[in-house]
């Protein structure tokens, strides 16, 4: 409840922040809300009552979020809904009549009201709150409800009627982003959230809020005081401050029960934690929205941080990351800094703060969002800088600064002071877009010899999902591909009908499956039997003309299990080519294809694959000898060959005693340890010299073990049991196909004796699996076939631009082999000749038609008879690019730079685009090179 008199304003006074049972308990009160006197107050011993009471969960008449404050909701039972119908009619009728009795009484006899609105001079508020800044700026704040408090022992502050109003005007609107429109299509509302006992360090906290240049945000505080005086002051600066929520609470509370009752008066769809001492630079929550929006993870935050200890007038670098990975930007952590956290609201309605912790209630917040599998990604160190006092006690975090500095840290600047940072350009956006004459290309300097690069808009469509979105019924490998490529809505069996009709659903893409993402799917895919589930998603997209896919992955061994199922679909895809006809057979219509495995390179690629080795040899899945006698065979064989060399086995049923025909035999016991979820085990791929690979169908010409294209793709080579899809699809290149003990043993031995060698080959797959096996091509697949207007989008060329000098004509051979050479189809090469004087052009073109046998689109001459270019490779690379935009077309995204004199393998330029697709660089290129 927002104020005192809120049934005389408004009859919506309990909003949808509210727990859904104390929604649905108060509704016949707010039905007869006209009736009652002004200045009248619920107790809160009523809402305790109302909280504690128990209903069925299906009677969520006005849910919105789940009931999080006690223990999780009953699971759905209609006989028990039935029976408690009549008794909750009668629990809502005499809660009416006790309210309404209290209710005619004066609050103050009652106790302290749950929350009093303040405005000047304790003026009353108006009837209408604005429920959105931007529906004030629109005009239309007519239509407003205040948020509830349900704590008694907070006071909340709301601007007064004309403050709304200055709100609403567009003259004190936060000054707009210049680089905000190309980062946000639409900027979400975000909460910043500050919470001090300290009244000195109001303004820095404002100031904080102020400069952001994100447009969309509001400032709550929370002042923790027990002193009357200091609680007026910090009311009265908020009243003159325009803050949006003012909060006040008792000294004794823990800082996270502060937090949670800040976000619970909150409105955005992101919230930031703003420390009240620390530095909060302009472009802050620019990076960490567009970090969370574009990597699609709820929580982000810093593991690098710049501090500035007061006591040195200094600043001081510290990575918080991994001792071999100190630089941390934009991988995932087990957590951050607490200072920097970002996250959506619903992902702390899902995981509150411990409001009984003293200390470390950040660290337990994140350790709870990891252990419930959401991704903590890292921002970088920029925008940010911690404020280290003098005086130890002042901090929460008890360290000195001798401790800070001796673990890797080391100084920036001295005695400069921390104000010349404010309008530093070393503190922005590391992705700002760059300013450009030409909307085609960027203009990039380098003293780098070798790079491409890419236009930095262009790079974020590239490398940004498919403007589609999925409706998706998959396992959790298969959900964290998908999701890199498209937005996707995981569909549960109990609300997938609500999912369908609120999301705007492209197609929905259902794989055969045994659990599904939190075990919800389980049991609901056997043979001879079509969910129900499954069947009125099937029917209800049929009526919205929403098209189906089904991809059986787990063909040929299960396809009794799924046909039934596969039937009812628009497309289906299979992992065994040599089933099309059976399902052709069985299914109404002609859309069957073959689809296998493939690798997301968000998540497999080959960063940080060259550090050294951890362990030698890993082999991850299950025995199942009883079910597949061949697949026991091998992994004997593959084992018994790596025992002595030193193997890890990841046991997908170690921790599952029932299962014990799917256990490793005891000869093993020494080398298996239980199963690590999917997200880590992907960072094990990296972390082996070899996996061991088995391959349970090999008699298919497209199936094959998934995980073979996954590591390939991280760089690691695999030794493998045959199987003839692996062949066709992937090909040896970095695979070492085994049958038997000696075969394995030598494999093993190659491998592990020249780990070099075995780069080198698994470099050539890896060519391969990121040109035609990835998630991407299978999405876009998917799109083409189930929607008629899609066109698949085409690979990626580059524009290579090159000079010399006319008397340097004895170097245009090898620049046109070189150039020609490259497997990349798609290339443009763009010449200038820097002509010392007229007399020689006729010349020079006459060498160039020699050399250039034949007329080609690919290449294009340009004759500079103008002064000679700088020496400066920056200057003459500029000078360069522009000469070509000039005089011809620049066809690609993509440029570098082909030294005449240098040579350039045939893999240059495509290994170099791959390299955009699995990172987030806007410039490639080489750290080493040989030399002839």
């Amino acid at each position: 409840f927002k104020h005192q008199d809120f049934l005389e304003n408004t009859k919506f006074a309990v909003t949808w922040d509210t727990p859904y049972l104390l929604q649905f308990a108060i509704f016949p009160l707010l039905v007869f809300s006209d009736a009652l006197p002004p200045n009248s107050t619920v107790p809160y011993s009523i809402v305790k009552l109302i909280q504690s009471t128990s209903f069925p969960s299906d009677m969520r008449m006005l849910r919105r979020r789940p009931f999080t404050h006690g223990s999780r909701p009953e699971r759905y039972n209609p006989t028990f809904a039935i029976r408690t119908r009549l008794p909750l009619l009668f629990v809502c009728l005499l809660l009416f009549s006790f309210t309404t009795f209290f209710m005619w009484s004066p609050g103050e006899k009652h106790g302290r009201a749950i929350a009093k609105i303040l405005g000047p001079d304790d003026d009353p508020l108006p009837a209408q709150l604005p429920l959105h800044k931007t529906d004030c700026e629109k005009g239309d704040c007519t239509n407003g409800a205040a948020p509830s408090a349900p704590h008694t022992n907070a006071t909340v502050s709301t601007p007064p009627a004309s403050v709304v109003a200055s709100v609403a005007s567009p003259q004190v609107k936060a000054r707009p982003l210049a680089s905000a429109s190309l980062l946000f299509e639409e900027a979400k509302l975000v909460s910043v959230v500050t919470m001090t006992r300290r009244f000195d360090y109001m303004s820095n906290a404002l100031n904080n809020f102020r400069q952001q240049t994100y447009s969309e945000k509001e400032l709550i505080m929370v002042f923790q005081t027990d002193d009357d005086e200091e609680e007026a002051r910090f009311l009265k600066l908020c009243r003159e401050e325009h803050v949006d929520v003012c909060l006040t609470v008792a000294a004794s509370h823990r800082l996270g029960y502060m937090s949670n009752l800040a976000l619970e008066h909150s409105r955005g769809t992101y919230w930031a934690k703003f420390d009240d001492d620390d530095t909060y630079l302009p472009e802050y929550l620019n990076e960490a929205i567009w970090t969370i929006e574009t990597h699609n993870v709820g929580l982000v935050g810093k593991l690098e941080v710049m501090f500035y200890l007061q006591s040195r007038d200094a600043l001081v670098w510290r990575a918080i990351a991994s001792k071999r990975n100190p630089i941390a930007y934009l991988q995932p952590a087990k957590y951050v800094q607490g200072a920097t956290m970002v996250a959506s609201r619903q992902l702390w309605e899902s995981i509150r703060f411990n409001d009984t912790l003293t200390r470390g209630e950040d660290t337990d917040f994140q350790k709870r969002v990891a252990q419930k599998g959401h991704v903590i990604l890292c921002t970088s160190l920029y925008n940010f800088i911690a404020y280290r006092r003098s005086h130890l006690n002042t901090h929460t975090w008890l360290i000195t600064d001798e401790e800070l500095m001796r673990k890797r840290a080391k100084f920036v600047s001295f005695g400069e002071g921390i104000e010349h940072l404010m309008d530093s350009s070393d503190f922005k956006l590391p992705y700002a877009p760059p300013s450009n004459s030409n909307p085609n290309v960027q203009v990039v300097t380098s003293d780098t010899d070798g790079f491409v690069s890419g236009k930095t808009s262009r790079l974020e469509d590239f490398r940004s999902r498919l403007g589609y979105t999925f409706g998706l019924v998959a396992d959790v490998m298969t959900h964290a591909s998908v999701s890199n490529n498209v937005k996707v809505v995981a569909i549960h069996p109990k609300k997938w009908k609500y999912q369908l009709e609120k999301e705007h659903i492209d197609v929905v893409l259902v794989e055969s499956l045994w659990a599904g993402l939190a075990e919800e799917w389980r049991y609901k895919m056997r043979p001879g039997y079509v969910a129900p589930e499954i069947k009125g998603i099937v029917e209800f997209c049929r009526k919205k003309k929403i098209p189906t896919v089904f991809w059986n992955k787990e063909d040929p061994p299960n396809f009794k299990k799924y046909i039934e199922t596969a039937s009812l679909f628009d497309v289906i895809y299979t992992s065994h080519a040599e089933y099309v006809p059976k399902y052709l057979e069985r299914v109404p219509h002609k859309n069957v294809f073959v689809m296998s495995f493939s690798a997301e390179p968000h998540l497999h690629n080959p960063i940080g694959c060259r550090r050294p080795k951890l362990h030698n040899l890993c082999f991850a899945g299950s025995y199942s000898a009883h079910v597949y006698p061949q697949r026991g065979r091998d992994i004997d064989m593959l084992l018994d060959a790596s025992l002595d060399k030193g193997v890890t086995v990841y046991d997908r049923y170690a921790r599952l005693p029932q299962y014990v025909n799917k256990t490793f035999p005891a000869k093993y016991k020494s080398a298996v340890v239980p199963d690590v979820p999917y997200e880590e085990l992907i960072q094990k791929y990296k972390e082996f010299k070899a996996f061991l690979n088995v391959n349970s169908v090999r008699e298919s010409s497209s199936m094959f073990s998934r995980r073979v294209v996954e590591i390939l793709a991280s760089g690691t080579p695999v030794i493998s049991t045959p199987g003839e899809g692996l062949v066709k699809w992937v090909g040896t290149d970095g695979v070492w196909i085994v049958d038997s003990l000696p075969e394995a043993s030598a494999a093993i031995d190659s491998v592990l004796g020249d780990t070099e060698g075995a780069y080198l080959a698994v470099k050539k797959a890896m060519r391969k699996i990121f040109r035609y096996l990835t998630f991407r091509g299978f999405v876009e697949d998917i799109l083409s076939k189930s929607m008629k207007d899609y066109e698949k989008s085409g690979p990626f060329g580059a524009t290579v631009l090159s000079r010399m000098k006319s008397t340097q004509m004895g170097r245009l051979k090898n620049l046109i082999e070189s150039f020609s050479h490259q497997v990349l189809q798609d290339k443009q090469l763009v010449l200038v000749i820097d002509v010392v004087s007229g007399d020689v052009v006729d010349e020079v073109m006459s060498a160039v038609k020699s050399t250039i046998l034949s007329e080609s689109s690919d290449i294009t001459v340009l004759v500079h008879s103008g002064p000679v270019f700088p020496f400066h490779i920056a200057s003459s690379l500029c000078r360069l690019l522009q000469l070509a935009d000039e005089h011809t077309t620049i066809r690609h995204h993509f440029i570098t730079e082909f030294y005449p004199s240098y040579e350039y393998g045939p893999h240059f330029l495509d290994d170099q685009l791959d390299a955009f697709i699995y990172t987030d660089a806007t410039i490639v290129g080489k750290s080493r090179h040989f030399e002839r």
